[in-house]
């Protein structure tokens, strides 16, 4: 969803009011899909609303989308008391977002990030008599108009944590809007943080991407091939970016109102037509921009992972 996952004080600026409204609503709706998943038959008509909520977003009707989701999460949810339940849920996670927050210094400016470690890999770091292996980093970009905590505590209600955790990967889900300009620089900073803090290996990196965050990892793999080994885009037509020669997986959902699939097979074409990168497309049927990220999110890792074994 592109909506700003922000925690903001009592005393607001009406403005931060309507973000916190949004944000407020949109969990409210992840939550409730998360714990209800939606029959085939409500899929296609469900995920359109919420690409349509979130393209009323990005024309600056917040109050509509906020709305539109609120309305969403109650059908989703299916009962009063689990409408209560998502809404306690969301309103958790975004009380306690800001104390997850980590700080990157890169030049003169500074950019926020989160950082997940397995469990597993928390442990072996803290053992003085053990000397853990590195994991495998990966990347996390999400889309526009969020930020840094969409994919820990969204995008499937936090799926992508799950999912590294049973695969013992590193996470690393910075801001993705500040890799625009200086990318690969602030790309470098924030494998240095990551490694200072927990064992990795720096030159088999794999990253996924949501929407621009898929335009933003390949712009990163055409600046590091050597350190980037593979890349999952989701709602994303990354492939078009020029310069990248690492393996991409390009996931869409077939009824994406905000960037058309149609897009995205265009620039997968334009890629294989060009000899590289090797580009595979899995597309799904019905789902929509936003509510695609949290299903495809098991296959995309196991498919990042994949790449590093070959």
């Amino acid at each position: 969803m592109m909506c700003a996952l922000v925690a903001v004080p009592a005393m607001v600026s009406a403005q931060g009011a309507g973000q916190e409204a949004l944000a407020l609503a949109y969990l409210r709706t992840d939550r409730a899909v998360a714990a209800r998943p939606l029959s085939a038959g409500d899929v296609a008509a469900f995920h359109g609303a919420f690409d349509r909520a979130t393209l009323a977003f990005f024309t600056g009707r917040s109050a509509q989308a906020a709305a539109t989701l609120d309305s969403l999460a109650r059908v989703a949810a299916g009962s009063e008391g689990a409408y209560a339940d998502a809404d306690r849920a969301a309103r958790t996670e975004l009380a306690a977002a800001p104390s997850q927050v980590k700080w990157l210094r890169t030049g003169t400016d500074s950019l926020p990030w989160r950082l997940f470690v397995p469990a597993a890999s928390a442990r072996a770091s803290s053992s003085r008599s053990s000397s853990p292996r590195p994991r495998t980093l990966l990347v996390a970009l999400h889309g526009a108009g969020t930020n840094e905590h969409v994919f820990a505590i969204a995008y499937g209600a936090g799926e992508l944590l799950r999912v590294a955790e049973s695969r013992d990967v590193v996470v690393a889900m910075p801001f993705t809007n500040a890799f625009t300009r200086d990318g690969a620089a602030r790309f470098d900073a924030l494998v240095r943080a990551v490694a200072e803090a927990t064992p990795i290996d720096t030159s088999r990196i794999v990253v996924l991407g949501h929407s621009l965050g898929g335009i933003v990892g390949s712009q990163l793999a055409a600046a590091r091939p050597t350190r980037i080994a593979a890349l999952a885009c989701l709602a994303s037509p990354c492939p078009a970016a020029p310069g990248v020669t690492v393996p991409i997986l390009d996931i869409a959902a077939e009824s994406d109102l905000v960037i058309p699939i149609a897009r995205i097979r265009a620039a997968v074409d334009a890629a294989r037509t060009a000899g590289a990168p090797p580009v595979e497309l899995r597309t799904l049927p019905d789902q929509g921009h936003t509510l695609m990220v949290g299903p495809s999110l098991g296959p995309a890792l196991d498919w990042l992972l994949a790449q590093l074994r070959r």
